[in-house]
């Protein structure tokens, strides 16, 4: 066990458990992003200092960063703030943001992504392989991690053509140093697979 990711749900009063595909986009037409990004930071913070105090092992956890958020200069003081609060470590919250949000703001996002590598976060880029960045953006963001989209992987067994992105896109991120994380595996066979192009870590639900 390496890690865990938050995965933020909303209880709707009349139609039940919504995913955020249904409800995130309208927290940023609201300008409310960064609220729900302070909300589930905050909520991660607590759970990991709850462990803590209980005597348990700590394993960190992922969080998913909203475009605004990312881009405002402001997110490494709130960062410090959090683990100031809660005494954590940078080591114990993970921060993943997708490739589209890394480079719509490259300088922004350059300085910002330094920093908190500096300040001993890791953080991945999220939904790899599904944007528009080019290779040179990649090349030059501080990045920890290359998270696999999970679209990759569900078809990796249907044709030879789906591996070889696959192995491709292990062996890019390899090249370049990061480490590879494949999401959405759901079966055996694809985590098989994974394990034999060399890939370092996998999530979905087969595993929980």
């Amino acid at each position: 066990l390496h890690s865990f990711e938050a995965l933020i749900r909303w209880q709707h009063p009349v139609r039940g458990l919504l995913g955020p595909g249904e409800f995130l986009p309208y927290a940023e037409q609201l300008g409310m992003a960064g609220e729900v990004d302070h909300w589930v930071l905050d909520h991660c913070a607590k759970l990991l200092h709850k462990w803590r105090a209980e005597g348990e092992r700590p394993v960190p956890i992922a969080v998913n960063l909203g475009a605004r958020q990312f881009q405002n200069n402001e997110l490494c003081q709130q960062m410090r703030e959090l683990l100031a609060k809660y005494q954590l470590k940078a080591a114990d919250i993970e921060l993943e943001i997708t490739e589209n949000v890394a480079v719509s703001d490259i300088n922004t996002g350059l300085n910002v992504l330094s920093e908190l590598q500096a300040m001993g976060f890791r953080v991945s880029i999220d939904d790899f392989g599904t944007g528009y960045s080019s290779l040179a953006y990649l090349r030059r963001l501080p990045i920890d991690r290359i998270k696999i989209d999970r679209s990759f992987v569900a078809e990796m067994l249907s044709n030879e053509a789906n591996t070889t992105i696959v192995r491709t896109l292990i062996q890019l991120s390899h090249g370049l140093g990061k480490q590879v994380i494949a999401e959405g595996v759901e079966s055996r066979e694809q985590l098989a697979t994974l394990l034999d192009l060399g890939c370092d870590c996998a999530q979905g639900y087969l595993l929980s």
